[in-house]
């Protein structure tokens, strides 16, 4: 009885095993969409028009980064939670001490978005470089 429980056990472990490799696979039409460098302008009520800059990587999980120009010289922000759903791509990160809610959506080649921190929120629109 202990053995059939533990030759039942390995085989779910190894279907759990399977089923997260199949759900973490991502089709190459999808990275394809996604992968590479996005350049554009930022705008919001609170800031005048500068440029912002989105690297976005794919090998075994999603990553991103972020440069945004302005005069208070912030640094680069590692994005989180980065996903990737149809069209549409979303993330959170830090920023002035703000943990910020963002999404864009592709549509013809432009990645248009919203970067949301409290109150405040900042609008882009990027094309891939």
């Amino acid at each position: 009885m202990k053995k059939l429980a533990l030759a039942f056990a390995l085989l779910l472990t190894a279907a759990t095993a399977a089923q997260a490799q199949r759900s973490a696979a991502v089709p190459d039409s999808v990275k394809k969409k996604f992968v590479g460098t996005w350049e554009g302008k930022y705008f919001s009520d609170h800031a005048g028009e500068n440029t912002l800059k989105l690297v976005i990587a794919r090998d075994t999980a999603w990553k991103a980064t972020m440069d945004i120009t302005s005069d208070m010289n912030l640094p680069t922000s590692s994005l989180a939670s980065f996903k990737v759903d149809g069209n549409t791509v979303t993330w959170t990160q830090e920023l002035m001490g703000t943990t910020c809610e963002s999404s864009g959506v592709l549509v013809a080649g432009t990645l248009k978005g919203e970067i949301k921190c409290g109150p405040g929120s900042i609008g882009f629109l990027l094309v891939r470089k």
